[in-house]
């Protein structure tokens, strides 16, 4: 008699492991979160470097031509046109609305805290209430969904609130790094 309770016990907690490691094995695994690729950065040629590339020896030594001049002249033009232009902050091309196409594995959240959107995951209420006609659940978004991301017309009160209800910490004010859509 007692050796057929241990057996049913021991047959119990051996169903009980089988079923959790089934359970365990058919588990949706986490999605992968998107990354944001870098574009290829585009190497500008200096002026040194394009004086460094060797030329055709000549015997006669020559004078440099004037349109030789008219052209260096330009090349300093464009590379301080170009040093002008990488210190413009990014915030001043984020004007408008701008799209999102959602990739897999993206989220609200993380289309929120990317760099080049808000740089604040606590901001992701923005862009749902901007797309509620695309969007049923806002945990369930889907790839090739193309999601308006707002740049501006929110006063800071509304989106302490919307940080308030995303779960941010208090006081609810966005990071000083974040693109925060205000008018």
């Amino acid at each position: 008699m007692l050796y057929s309770c241990t057996h049913r016990v021991s047959m119990n907690i051996l169903a009980v492991i089988v079923l959790l490691c089934i359970l365990s094995a058919c588990a949706k695994q986490p999605s992968k979160t998107a990354l944001v690729e870098k574009p290829p950065e585009v190497k500008q040629e200096t002026l040194e470097e394009k004086k460094a590339v060797p030329e055709k020896p000549s015997v006669v030594a020559e004078k440099p031509a004037p349109e030789a001049a008219v052209i260096a002249e330009a090349d300093k033009k464009e590379a301080a046109e170009t040093k002008v232009e990488a210190k413009e902050p990014v915030k001043k091309k984020l004007i408008g609305k701008d799209q999102h196409t959602v990739k897999k594995g993206e989220s609200l959240w993380w289309i929120a805290k990317y760099k080049d959107r808000y740089n604040d995951p606590y901001l992701w209420p923005l862009i749902y209430e901007t797309n509620k006609k695309k969007i049923k659940n806002p945990d369930l978004i889907y790839p090739g969904q193309k999601f308006d991301i707002p740049r501006k017309g929110y006063s800071m009160e509304v989106i302490k609130q919307k940080r308030k209800k995303a779960g941010a910490p208090k006081p609810y004010l966005p990071p000083k790094e974040a693109f925060t859509p205000l008018d």
